[in-house]
């Protein structure tokens, strides 16, 4: 009887390259997402020093005024027109540079709908975009008490306050 040669074969099975291809499709998804997250955490965390930074400035104005008051309720009161005018009141001296929100990708000049002193729900999308609000005197129950409450919206839910002195 006449028997065939044995033939060697080396290499993989079509069914597990597709195992491979499968198990490292499921982890470039994982990890993309996970950066996903991570770049919406930090660019909350640059929002909160952006409400730092506003909050500084809304110090700074309650102790050059005379009598010592904040601004009225409402972006447009603390930052009226925009600061684009020239002589700009409310907080618009003590900001000086537009306040660019994480979330625009290009550069902008004092005035642009981006600036957060112009716009407080700049360049967001849907429902997890961020908003800004000033309320003087505080309303909520997290700053009972406080001569003003500054809120932030974040873009990965939920709501941080900055509350004034009480």
């Amino acid at each position: 009887m006449f028997k065939l040669p044995k033939i060697k074969t080396s290499g993989f099975t079509l069914i597990e390259l597709l195992v491979v291809i499968v198990v490292i499709v499921i982890l470039a998804t994982i990890v993309l997402f996970g950066l996903n997250v991570a770049q919406r955490n930090a660019r909350d965390t640059q929002r909160a020093a952006i409400m730092r930074g506003i909050q500084n400035a809304l110090q700074a104005y309650f102790s050059d005024q005379s009598p010592q008051v904040y601004p009225a309720t409402g972006w447009a009161a603390a930052f009226p027109g925009g600061c684009a005018a020239a002589g700009a009141v409310g907080l618009c001296p003590y900001l000086t540079n537009a306040l660019k929100d994480p979330l625009c990708g290009a550069a902008l000049a004092v005035g642009d709908n981006e600036d957060v002193r112009v716009d407080t729900t700049p360049c967001g999308t849907g429902t997890n975009k961020p908003v800004y609000n000033y309320i003087s005197p505080a309303a909520s129950t997290r700053c009972t008490g406080a001569q003003y409450e500054l809120e932030l919206t974040k873009e990965a839910g939920g709501t941080q306050d900055y509350c004034g002195p009480r």
